[in-house]
């Protein structure tokens, strides 16, 4: 742009209103820098004060050590007492197997308990000998392990660690009688009738590492939160993913997902008790809290992780995030207008710089309001109960009994259900297509009349089919698998920055039975939302980022009796299984956003050539407006052939802001066609709308962004 030198009329506009001008924009300049330090310092201290809350929880969470230390001693003490008793020659041979098979039907947590003698310590003729029961669906079954294999010989460290070292945790191992994974407890024991004083053999009993994992997952860590427990050797005793871990052990050769799981096992082991920071977690894959704490009664360790994140990211967070952004955007557009007036002296290189200037800060304030309302959760009209962990299981379990006892006076049936999507595919705006499997467990003591299956309320289409059924120890495990387009209405009011949940709503099949359905929270190996459970591995979505997976569960008014009886029926208990999906935005950048930006640019690339010398093309440069209008109007009803929101999509607002662009400058280009008639739009060759284009574009784009997000 060529300089050009400054006008009579502009050296003649008076001192006086130039200076009070000037003064009254220095005044909100520094009044909204001021602002913007209030709300920086208060948004910091917010921040800083969720975040000290949310470490307070988490070390309270690590009271759950001693939880865990009171749930632990139970073992150790029955295993004690009879190693006691047999030492101290209070009871017999035959009373220590009776006190064995009593500690296996009173103490939940013992899957099995036995003796085991020392080479020829129990009989002279005998090498070994040791009776072990173990927990079956019947009480008890007594085996022998001596005839299983030879413990003194196969680096059993129950065995050994015991005699050579006294009571012991052993290690997690996969053994016993039925090779299943556990940990086992240990206390040698002396028979009087030995005479030596020396350890005749150890009284053991054993833990499965499933009664590890369910009292660490009865822990309340929140929504995202989960625990795990690592022994004093190094051994994990209970993790999310333990099972993708070959060996337990931290020093164990890794690689892949397994190798970032013991990598941040072994920082927390070497650290020891405290906060481990800026640990990505290997479940969740986002930064993350990890805090330690020691189990008095074993030495382990139990640890408890907490999104980083997850304190700062509610919706009083998200809008003081926009309160500060506008605010600092205001105070440096300001800041630029008081120096561009400063320093303007009637050169229109000067307004050009700052007036690119302003629009760049227009363009970063907009992308940084796009971040922090990228993924808000849409409000849901709906009451729904969130199932995240196992202590939401047992509170709404607790409710609805205590709701069905007051109101029906009979106790509902809970029917474990569990679901793993393999597909998901959205064919229009309000249908999407599944297949994936879905399974129930019916516990024995459920009579016959109740039905087994459910059905899928919005299913436009469906196929399930029973593919198994399992005899399992307490119950019958069922699966189906489905095949279903669910129609379900979607907000698009905020595309292309919207999120969506897609929830897959289950109903048991029985109307006329008080069954609730809740999650087979045993059936999944962490139910974190962000660890996508239910989803096949390797699942996608083009177009869409899970965000993260949830069961929930609500109720539905059915306002009819189905013809079963003459009275209003009760509302029908739902599961749902919901995937929350935020959009990937490059598409609709690439396919709405960049065409307006490109179409902006040549109605601004239009008014430029309107001057003195074009007025005989005004009909010409009319018609490219013309021209330009109806692409972005086809551009607009393609949107909305796409979507069929039934409200006014974000997106659109820039179309609406295109169409008041065009229909604005094809104003201002009539103008040229009548000279003389508005001297304020003429003015220097039309630069007061060439000027303020791209800035009154932008404005309004924030203005817009901000009323749709805030």
């Amino acid at each position: 742009m060529i300089s050009e030198p400054p006008h009579a009329e502009d050296r003649q506009i008076d001192a006086a209103t130039k200076h009070l001008a000037a003064r009254v924009l220095t005044a909100f300049t520094i009044a909204s820098i001021v602002a913007s330090i209030i709300l920086g310092v208060s948004y910091w201290a917010m921040t800083r004060n969720a975040i000290a809350a949310e470490r307070e929880r988490a070390h309270s969470a690590l009271n759950a050590a001693a939880t865990i230390d009171t749930e632990l001693k139970r073992l150790p003490r029955v295993i004690n007492a009879i190693a006691d008793d047999m030492s101290n020659g209070r009871i017999t041979r035959e009373q220590m197997m009776e006190r064995l098979k009593s500690g296996i039907d009173t103490l939940p947590q013992l899957a099995g308990a036995g003796v085991a003698y020392a080479p020829y310590a129990y009989d002279p003729n005998l090498r070994l000998y040791a009776p072990y029961y173990q927990r079956s669906v019947t009480g008890s079954t007594l085996i022998s392990l001596d005839s299983l294999y030879d413990y003194t010989q196969s680096s059993q460290q129950w065995y050994e660690s015991a005699l050579k070292s006294g009571r012991t945790w052993s290690e997690p191992a996969v053994g016993g009688a039925d090779s299943s994974a556990g940990v086992e407890y240990s206390a040698p024991f002396t028979e009087k009738s030995n005479g030596t004083g020396k350890p005749v053999g150890v009284v053991h009993g054993t833990m499965s590492l499933s009664e590890v994992d369910d009292l660490i997952r009865s822990l309340d860590l929140g929504e995202f939160g989960y625990g795990f427990l690592l022994s004093d050797k190094g051994a994990v005793v209970s993790h999310p993913f333990a099972n993708k871990i070959a060996s337990r052990f931290l020093d164990a050769p890794s690689a892949g997902q397994r190798a970032t799981i013991l990598k941040m096992l072994q920082a927390v082991r070497d650290k020891g008790a405290g906060t481990v920071e800026d640990v990505v977690d290997p479940v969740t894959g986002e930064p993350s809290w990890v805090l330690t704490e020691r189990v008095p009664s074993t030495g382990w360790t139990i640890g408890v992780v907490f999104l980083k994140g997850a304190s700062t990211s509610g919706e009083s967070f998200r809008r003081a995030q926009m309160r500060l952004t506008v605010a600092v955007l205001l105070s440096a557009c300001l800041l630029l207008a008081s120096l561009t007036m400063y320093r303007y002296h009637g050169n229109i290189k000067r307004l050009w710089v700052a007036v690119v200037s302003a629009c760049a800060l227009l363009v970063l304030g907009i992308s940084t309001l796009w971040m922090e309302g990228y993924g808000e959760p849409n409000q849901s009209s709906t009451e729904q109960t969130m199932l995240v962990d196992a202590a939401s299981v047992r509170k709404f379990v607790l409710d609805s009994t205590r709701a069905s006892l007051k109101q029906k006076g009979v106790l509902p049936i809970f029917i474990p259900t569990g679901v793993l999507l393999q597909t998901l595919e959205i064919t229009g705006p309000n249908n999407i297509n599944v297949t994936g499997y879905v399974w129930q467990k019916y516990a024995k003591n459920i009579p016959e009349t109740v039905g087994r299956g459910f059905v899928l309320p919005e299913a436009a289409d469906s196929k399930i089919t029973e593919v198994y059924r399992h005899d399992d120890n307490d119950a019958v495990v069922i699966g189906w698998q489905i095949k279903a387009t669910i129609r379900q209405s979607f907000d698009y009011s905020k595309y292309p920055l919207d999120e969506q949940n897609f929830g897959l709503r289950l109903r048991h099949l029985d109307l006329e039975k008080p069954v609730i359905l809740v999650p087979d929270l045993d059936s999944y190996q962490i139910i974190n939302p962000l660890a996508r459970l239910g989803l096949e591995k390797n699942f996608t979505l083009p177009g869409w980022n899970i965000a993260r997976t949830q069961f929930s569960a609500g109720a539905t008014d059915p306002s009819t009796t189905f013809g079963l009886s003459g009275r209003a029926r009760d509302a029908l208990n739902e599961l749902s299984f919901n995937v929350v999906l935020d959009r990937r935005i490059l598409e609709p950048i690439f396919s709405s956003v960049l065409p307006l930006a490109v179409s902006g640019f040549m109605v601004f690339a239009l008014l430029l050539v309107v001057k003195e010398s074009t007025r005989n093309n005004v009909v010409q440069i009319l018609s490219a407006y013309s021209a330009l209008f109806f692409v972005v109007i086809l551009s607009e009803l393609d949107l909305r052939r796409r979507l069929s929101s039934p409200s006014i999509m974000y997106v659109e607002y820039f179309y609406f802001a295109m169409y008041g662009a065009i229909l604005t400058v094809a104003l201002v280009t009539l103008t040229n066609a009548y000279i003389g008639h508005f001297p304020r739009v003429e003015h220097r060759e039309h630069i007061a709308p060439k000027l303020l284009f791209w800035p009154a574009i932008l404005v309004s784009l924030l203005v817009v962004t901000l009323w749709t997000f805030y």
